[in-house]
């Protein structure tokens, strides 16, 4: 009888060997948490968590590379489950952590982080299609069926009207550079199409600890 690991051992190893291998990293994820978020016990242990899991995420990118070699279809689809997952439990993190420090500074006069709301502008770029499958900061009001937002691809092919229905779907790659998951969103702050990687907003988030 061969002695097979359960699935829970499995991730425990996975687990171990993406901190033994980022604890610089998630040294930095500890002081991030200690900076944003003290004495608030359940944001500080949110970003921690937070930040094991970016680890996981940061040794399976390194693993996608050399780009486009990606392994198998069924570990880049578990890599883009899981960088969704952190995406959509970051913004969460980071819009609490706004809205309490906007609080704090309207009513004591307390100091912003630099570069929280530049974050959180980014963050929700990702969120919303990924999350309700819409575009960002899209109102109905603003963008009147007379005048649609037309949706094309990358080479303006297929072009067609926007409909705010929930039915948007992300263009994905993987970043020839990090291996992480990279998404092609719309930015109607500029009217263009931008791409967003979750490595990118993983090391901007981990910025703001030298803020």
């Amino acid at each position: 009888m061969t002695n097979t690991l359960r699935t829970t051992e499995l991730i425990d190893l996975a687990w171990g060997a993406a901190l033994a291998s980022g604890e610089d990293i998630y040294a930095q994820w500890t002081k991030l948490s200690h900076k944003l978020a003290a004495p608030n016990c359940r944001a500080t242990v949110a970003i921690q968590n937070l930040g094991q899991l970016d680890l996981l995420l940061r040794a399976l990118e390194a693993e996608a590379l050399p780009a486009p070699a990606m392994g198998s279809l069924f570990a880049a689809i578990h890599r883009d489950i899981l960088s969704v997952s952190w995406v959509l439990n970051a913004y969460e993190i980071v819009r609490s952590l706004n809205r309490t420090e906007k609080a704090a500074a309207e009513a004591t006069g307390t100091a912003r982080t630099p570069g929280l709301d530049d974050l959180i502008t980014r963050f929700a770029l990702a969120r919303m299609p990924l999350a309700k499958g819409e575009i960002a900061n899209y109102s109905a009001k603003k963008f009147k069926p007379s005048e649609p937002i037309i949706m094309a691809h990358k080479d303006g092919s297929d072009p067609r009207p926007y409909v705010n229905d929930g039915s948007l779907l992300t263009p994905r790659a993987i970043s020839a550079v990090t291996g992480a998951i990279v998404w092609r969103v719309v930015d109607l702050g500029t009217d263009n199409d931008v791409t967003i990687s979750r490595r990118e907003l993983s090391d901007a988030f981990l910025a703001l600890a030298a803020e």
